[in-house]
């Protein structure tokens, strides 16, 4: 495949960060940076499309030097001095919320305009954690809601574990709660992220390649998890990392090495 791929062809790549260009110890690998920037003093446009808000970016956009960001699985996108925010109404937010807090059984978490806020204190995420999170949004955009149960990944958090609901249990109420305006996805089987419908990474590449006019067929995404298979599936070279999901390497033009292995590097060298 790579030597059927033109480097004259790519005009722009976009790179999903856990578990794709960030190891497993959430770091830029030295090899990575190099490639990315071998990669824009060639003119190719190198942007970031992550699920993480843009505060939790800032580190890796000085390290790397993309050229923009594709944030909170596409809720909000920038490019240069352009900014595109979306969200949830308040309406589905508040209807949302009010039905995965009526228990104790669940951690719930918002990404706001404002910053974050949880129904429990998650140190790992320098959270506000705050009694009614339907108070909150009465100030604010919700951009995401996050849901999870036992078996996280998290270090800290201090809602008791035995309380809590698994992923199964989760889903099965989020599906009986959420409507056509929204939709979820599972990040790292463990972490429920419930978007606004149009807030998708897909949506959000789209509307650089159209603001840039740059054709899908000139453009590449490298990615590993559910919220990057529509990404993979559509653009014009859809790469998976070695790690990712078998749902996103059934979709993928080419799966390379791991995020531990470095890659993109590898691979992106071997095109150019």
């Amino acid at each position: 495949m790579t030597n059927s791929i033109k480097a004259g062809d790519i005009k722009i790549i976009f790179s999903d960060l856990d578990g794709t260009l960030l190891d497993s110890r959430k770091k830029v690998s030295k090899e990575n940076i190099e490639a990315v920037k071998e990669v824009r003093e060639k003119g190719i446009i190198f942007m970031a499309a992550t699920a993480r808000p843009e505060r939790a970016v800032e580190e890796y956009c000085s390290e790397v030097g993309f050229d923009g960001v594709i944030s909170l699985n596409g809720a909000r996108v920038r490019y240069k001095d352009r900014n595109i925010f979306n969200g949830m109404s308040y309406e589905t937010a508040s209807k949302i919320i009010t039905a995965l807090c009526e228990n104790d059984d669940k951690v719930v978490a918002l990404e706001t305009s404002t910053g974050i806020y949880s129904n429990t204190i998650i140190e790992d995420w320098f959270v506000d954690c705050v009694t009614d999170l339907s108070e909150v949004i009465k100030s604010c955009a919700v951009f995401k809601i996050l849901v999870f149960g036992k078996n996280n990944r998290l270090e800290k958090k201090t809602k008791d574990e035995k309380k809590l609901l698994v992923l199964p249990e989760i889903e099965k109420e989020i599906k009986e709660i959420l409507d056509d305006k929204t939709y979820y996805t599972v990040s790292e089987n463990w972490l429920c992220q419930i978007m606004a419908v149009n807030d998708t990474k897909w949506n959000g590449v789209r509307e650089v390649l159209e603001t840039l006019e740059i054709p899908v067929e000139n453009a590449m995404y490298f990615g590993d998890d559910n919220d990057d298979v529509t990404c993979i599936k559509n653009i014009g070279y859809g790469i998976a990392m070695g790690n990712a999901i078998p749902k996103v390497k059934e979709v993928a033009d080419i799966v390379i090495e791991s995020n531990d292995e470095n890659g993109i590097a590898n691979f992106l060298r071997s095109l150019l």
